[in-house]
């Protein structure tokens, strides 16, 4: 195996992972909610 460089942690890259990572949630979450919606409109 191959000894990977070290690399000095940056902070705009763990801003940007971090921003990815709440945008992707509330897409998720929002997702879910309107297939929810949906499922009970063709209930009704």
């Amino acid at each position: 195996m191959v000894n990977e460089p070290y690399i000095k942690p940056d902070e705009d890259v763990a801003d940007t992972l971090i921003a990815i990572s709440v945008i992707s949630k509330l897409l998720a979450r929002k997702i879910m909610e309107e297939e929810y919606n949906e499922q009970n409109e063709r209930t009704e």
